[in-house]
């Protein structure tokens, strides 16, 4: 039988829970393990709608014991079942391993990947890696999947020199990449139910505090910060995302 035409061809890999959960437990596992490896095995790499796969792999002990934790993708479901996850295995980590914008998106695209970023580590996560990190005017390069995604960055060859142009997807990373340090830990931060304000606090390992706020409304928001016996007051804008940093030995939040 005469192989059909490269641009005409698509094979498609699927392997079941059962199937991982085998290949982790008797293969992959005890190969990292006489290698001496200390990678991360990531079970599941997929979309959070269907989060019960990890959770059938996460429920075998042998399994388990091979690996750190669960990657998820963004592309069904709800980051709410990655704290399903964790709810069942608060010892497994959770990590956002991938997430696309594109030109499909419409309306505030700050507001979506910082809202994404918000309640991505708000339910467990550990990382949010937006994809592509670089791509350039044409949506390219790709083998023909998604063929309008968005990078981190666009660079842009038709111009001499090219530029590099930082996407809103950058912007959105920055908010807490320029502040939440490696090793930090979310912590517990609330607000009135009735308010439409999103967040997320981190504590730095050095003490300070990281507090991402996010006003998904048309309205203004005016919100007071209240840490142990600081306090502090701020009018964040409709569709804006604000990161304020602070140390409790310095002052008020900035």
């Amino acid at each position: 039988m005469p192989l059909l035409p490269r641009t005409n061809r698509a094979i498609f890999l699927l392997m079941t829970a059962e199937e991982q959960t085998v290949f982790i437990r008797e293969h992959l596992g005890p190969a990292f393990r006489d290698a001496h490896l200390k990678t991360k095995i990531m079970a599941f790499d997929h979309n959070w709608d269907l989060i019960d796969f990890p959770d059938k792999i996460l429920s075998d002990p042998k399994a388990a014991e091979f690996s750190a934790g669960t990657a998820t993708h963004c592309y069904g479901g709800g980051p709410e079942a990655q704290t399903k996850l964790h709810d069942h295995f608060p010892a497994k980590g959770i990590w956002l391993t991938e997430c696309s914008g594109g030109e499909w998106q419409k309306g505030n695209l700050l507001v979506a990947q910082a809202d994404l970023i918000i309640e991505t580590t708000r339910n467990w996560g550990q990382s949010v890696v937006l994809w592509n990190l670089a791509l350039d005017q044409n949506h390219a390069p790709h083998l023909g999947g998604c063929t309008d995604c968005r990078g981190v960055v666009t660079i842009d060859h038709s111009k001499s020199p090219a530029t590099v142009t930082p996407t809103v997807d950058f912007t959105a990373l920055a908010h807490a990449s320029n502040f939440v340090a490696p090793g930090a830990l979310r912590i517990d931060s609330t607000s009135s139910e009735e308010a439409p304000l999103k967040h997320v606090a981190f504590r730095n390992s050095d003490g300070s505090i990281v507090l991402l706020a996010l006003n998904p409304s048309g309205s203004a928001i005016t919100l007071s910060i209240a840490w142990q016996s600081q306090y502090a007051t701020y009018t964040l804008q409709p569709g804006v995302v604000v990161t304020f940093h602070w140390s409790p030995k310095l002052g008020t939040p900035h």
